[in-house]
């Protein structure tokens, strides 16, 4: 049985991966344990990838209407549309939807590139301002580049606090400097703090688990930057000035009131970070999809360099090779871009993308620009969105909708067209865009270690298809087009020109502006939370990833004894009620949950964006509170 090396393409940690292959069937995934990063750590997602592939969902041929059909025929239809939109309604009225399984393919991330060029003026909306949008504002505000990171030294920390995340459930997605880190947690309990509403398998390992209300996390990482400041930090003193306003009016005994925990609690919490020599503080999902996740994660950087945990050699940014620079010219790596504007909201573009939270009323709203065709690429944006009933009723109304995906379900259902695309075990993939993620400076340009299913294609293919059956030319450039024609190249192959070993990556002593005037006036005015039941959401069983790669079994929803019970009900089927509407599921109690709380998992059936609203979102990127949504528990 051939054995061939590839790598997950799942989350931006790309896992080395050793597959089985039988009958030109992947039968098995495994981690690689030569591979130089990974070394043999691979979560539950990227090993169980081909089971999903198998399931009869997947589509592997050409759909127009429903109806399975030849290439030509998908083609020349979606081009004609798109050709006669534009014409009419300018190409503001063409958008695209691109989700987590496009977002790890150098090759797709250029195709969406030579398809906005193509289409000047098209819109580009994208997952990414659904869940981690402000971990690259940060970046750029603080660091100078969206792409910085600095690395999770799991190993050597002697004082490690995580909010909100759960390593030990799925392999985290920043950069570490081991990767057997969160196994190492275990080993590492003593210095293991986690800051979570929820008992998490990380958790239940922790030497000490603090339960905050939800969303309140921003208030503890407030008060304790600003105990780092009061000590007298030695570190990155231009800054303690304008930090100290913001976090004045962070006082212990409002952080305790507001966010549940106890004085003493919170002491701790803070000599903990004191007393270490290598400090690590990590905020995951579940602060930065609540309603200050921009200033949760922003407050997080600053607690880490305050108490000495970011320095030489545990950050990192794309290197300074020109080789390099040219093959990510293409790629829009700007943060925040203040001239690139939302049509709904008038919210400053991210990554070139706009938030996706806006889409749903950009197809409803009438005027100059109203989108009328959406491609999706990768995603399942009918479950991502907030407001599912509204974005159902948005996609119901566009005169063309296009998914190029591999599975089936409610954007695929609604799509006038549907085209199939290869899986990453079945196209060539370098993934050199993702490189600041990894503490080392190593590209594997894998292969494809199976033929792509039936009639599947490279979304790389399929855009500039797309382009050309519309009459367009990929990148706007006739000699680009000319030239790809001719040599049949890909973008893996301008990988090849890359020398990593030179300077692919550049670690580097960040020149931190801790200070960010707009950050610090919105943290001295932040009002206390109202009181209320409060949805959690960034809660995943361990082989679920988003809405493409689904759980066997679906969890119910949790909550704490009391609160059902302070509601009149108990366990069984119940309404949980939120802006945008009602959900009815099943509620099992959890007194491991802190008060107030509302679990409803996301990727299953139960789809808590049925009830999360677009009235509210995050004030810095646009994104929806999947976490601290006020919701209200009432009888069937």
């Amino acid at each position: 049985m051939p054995i061939l090396p590839t790598t997950c393409r799942i989350c931006e940690s790309a896992c080395g991966l050793l597959a089985d292959v039988e009958d030109g069937r992947v039968v098995g995934l495994r981690p690689d344990p030569d591979h130089p990063v990974s070394r043999g750590f691979a979560c539950k997602k990227g090993t169980t990838f081909h089971e999903r592939l198998a399931r009869p969902d997947r589509i592997t041929r050409p759909r127009l209407n429903g109806r399975p059909v030849d290439w030509d025929t998908a083609l020349r239809h979606v081009g004609d549309e798109l050709d006669r939109l534009v014409d009419r309604y300018g190409p503001g009225s063409v958008g695209l939807y691109s989700g987590n399984a496009l977002g790890h393919s150098f090759s797709g991330v250029l195709g969406l590139e030579a398809f906005q060029r193509a289409f000047a003026g098209c819109k580009h909306y994208s997952c990414l301002t659904l869940d981690n949008s402000e971990m690259f504002a940060v970046a750029e505000w603080v660091f100078g580049h969206p792409l910085t990171t600095f690395v999770a030294d799991y190993v050597r920390a002697d004082a490690l606090v995580l909010f909100g995340t759960d390593p030990l459930s799925s392999q985290p997605s920043q950069a570490q400097s081991h990767p057997h880190g969160p196994r190492d947690l275990r080993a590492n309990r003593g210095a293991l703090v986690v800051v979570d509403p929820r008992r998490s398998a990380t958790a239940a390992a922790a030497r000490v688990h603090l339960q905050p209300r939800v969303s309140t996390d921003v208030f503890v990482l407030a008060w304790l930057v600003r105990r780092a400041l009061e000590r007298g930090s030695t570190r990155h003193p231009s800054e303690h000035d304008g930090l100290l306003r913001a976090v004045a009016g962070f006082t212990l005994a409002r952080v305790s009131r507001v966010s549940g925990l106890t004085e003493a609690a919170l002491q701790d919490l803070d000599e903990h970070l004191a007393s270490a020599q290598h400090p690590l503080v990590w905020s995951g999902l579940g602060v930065l999809l609540g309603p200050h996740g921009t200033l949760g994660w922003w407050l997080t950087v600053c607690l880490q360099a305050l108490t000495g945990g970011i320095g030489p050699g545990t950050c990192w940014r794309p290197g300074g090779s020109g080789r390099l620079r040219r093959v990510l010219a293409n790629v829009p790596l700007k943060g925040r871009d203040p001239e690139q504007r939302s049509r709904i909201g008038d919210w400053p573009a991210m990554l070139g993308t706009s938030p996706a939270a806006t889409l749903a009323e950009d197809i409803l709203t009438p005027g100059d620009g109203q989108l009328r065709a959406l491609v999706v690429l990768g995603g399942e944006p009918l479950r991502a969105l907030p407001d599912a009933g509204r974005a159902r009723e948005a996609f119901d109304a566009l005169e063309l909708l296009v998914t190029v995906g591999i599975f089936g379900g409610d954007t695929a259902d609604r799509s006038h067209v549907f085209l199939p695309a290869a899986s990453w075990l079945e196209r060539r993939e370098s993934g050199v865009h993702n490189l600041a993620q990894r503490p080392l400076a190593f590209l594997r340009r894998d292969d494809a270690v199976v033929p792509a299913a039936g009639e599947a294609r490279r979304d790389w293919d399929i855009l500039l298809d797309l382009c050309r059956s519309a009459g367009r030319v990929p990148f706007a450039s006739r000699t680009v087009d000319r030239l790809l024609r001719w040599t049949g190249a890909d973008p893996e192959t301008l990988t090849r020109w890359v020398d990593l070993a030179k300077d692919g990556l550049e670690p580097r002593q960040p020149d931190a502006r801790l200070a960010v005037p707009v950050l610090c006036d919105a943290l001295a005015s932040l009002p206390d939370p109202a009181p209320g039941l409060r949805l959690l959401t960034t809660v995943r069983p361990p082989t679920a990833m988003n809405h493409w790669i689904r759980p066997a079994t679906e969890p119910s929803a949790l909550v704490h004894p009391e609160d059902l019970a302070e509601a009149g009900l108990s366990e069984g089927p119940v309404a949980v009620e939120g802006p945008a509407g009602r959900l009815v599921l099943e509620v099992v109690a959890d007194a491991g949950l802190a008060r107030g709380t509302v679990v409803v998992p996301f990727g299953g059936p139960n789809n808590p964006n049925e009830v999360i609203g677009t009235a509210d979102l995050e004030p810095f990127s646009g994104q929806p509170w999947s976490n601290g949504t006020v919701v209200r528990l009432t009888p069937v």
